[in-house]
């Protein structure tokens, strides 16, 4: 019984499109399903893993969870098909359902081989999608010139929003340092919005604009950027965020890496306010 662990770099639940094969390790133990007595353990770090000389029953294979990483969202019901994700979060670990391993089976990717007497199940395997983190500063960017000079302080109890496509995803608030940061997001394009509501009565922002020189780019730190002046009926917001595998920018020095790691996050999202 095996077969692989792979990063599910789409989330499709489907190992394709170039992925890869884990390489971190990974302890997978296959348990009886009717007594919950673990069968064996093994540790992988090559997205491989195999169980030899299991008896006929019925088996649960789990996995434990690696750092910075989820299970695919979509998970395949047949314990016989190859290349598509078994597993889905049950606790601390991520678990199949349980699946009944009859001798001399042969369905799709499961074989039997009369020569040898054995019959092998290569289709339990486990999509893991990456984690990325998104933050960072919102400060008074008093001489309006789009950079975070020395002495810029930041802005505290800003209510910042992320969207994907159009939709509020999460919000946060800037700390007493005018950070905030978006944790355990999954790939994908998103945008970070200085909400209207900062801007009324009462917000932490009234009278301010935003930095005139806008930095339309997503790499580069202590740069403004909200695009535009004013905050319009839905505030100011950042132009699109991609995050992905190889995509985020390493080395920033303004703020705090994500939970998920410097190449796993873009701490470069600043926004700049000023007034007269």
């Amino acid at each position: 019984i095996g077969n692989n662990i792979w990063v599910d770099t789409n989330n499709d639940g489907l190992l394709n499109n170039g992925e890869s094969l884990i390489t971190v390790p990974i302890t997978v133990s296959l348990v009886d399903a009717t007594t919950g007595a673990v069968v064996g353990v093994v540790t992988t770090s090559n997205g491989w893993y195999t169980f030899t000389g299991v008896p006929a029953g019925t088996y649960v294979v789990s996995i434990t969870v690696p750092a910075w990483y989820v299970s695919s969202t979509p998970t395949d019901g047949t314990a016989s098909v190859e290349n598509n994700d078994y597993g889905q979060p049950v606790g601390q670990f991520i678990a199949t359902a349980p699946f009944t391993a009859t001798p001399g089976t042969t369905l799709d990717s499961i074989t039997a081989t009369n020569a040898t007497g054995t019959t092998t199940n290569p289709s339990i395997d486990f999509g893991l999608v990456p984690l990325f983190d998104l933050g960072n500063q919102v400060w008074y960017d008093t001489n309006n010139n789009g950079v975070i000079d020395a002495g810029e302080a930041g802005v505290a109890g800003v209510t910042v929003t992320l969207m994907s496509n159009g939709v509020p995803v999460g919000v946060a608030v800037t700390d007493l340092n005018g950070y905030y940061m978006f944790t355990n997001l999954l790939a994908g394009t998103y945008s970070v919005t200085i909400g209207a509501e900062n801007f009324a009565a009462g917000g932490a922002l009234v009278g301010y604009f935003s930095s005139t020189p806008d930095d339309g780019t997503t790499t580069t730190d202590d740069t403004d950027n909200g695009l535009g002046t004013t905050a319009g009926a839905t505030g100011i917001s950042s132009v699109n965020v991609t995050l992905g595998l190889g995509l985020e920018p390493t080395g920033e020095t303004n703020g705090t890496t994500g939970p998920n790691g410097d190449d796993r996050g873009n701490n470069t999202i600043d926004f700049g306010f000023y007034t007269q």
